[in-house]
């Protein structure tokens, strides 16, 4: 599927009936402190940059996979699905 964060958010206060807490950030922010942690070995910092690397764009690494990429849905039998059905589905 392709959707944004703001989406899957709403997806799941919208099933859960909840209203989740936002701890916003940027891509910069998450690459500076995951960076800052790992140097001082603490592996915190790793998963920061894992995130920043997942949801941000940082140099020519892919940002939109479904428009960018050559995705292989159909030779493995996956349909395409709203962020509320796969919500859904999962809960």
């Amino acid at each position: 599927m392709e959707t944004t964060q703001a989406e899957t958010l709403e997806a799941f206060e919208e099933a859960t009936g909840t209203k989740w807490t936002v701890n916003p950030t940027t891509t910069d922010e998450q690459v500076t402190k995951g960076s800052k942690l790992l140097a001082g070995g603490d592996f915190e910092g790793a998963f920061m940059l894992v995130r920043a690397t997942a949801f941000g764009k940082i140099g020519d690494l892919p940002e939109n996979y479904a428009k960018d990429g050559t995705l292989a849905n159909e030779l493995l039998g996956l349909k395409q699905e709203s962020v509320k059905e796969m919500v859904a589905r999962l809960l």
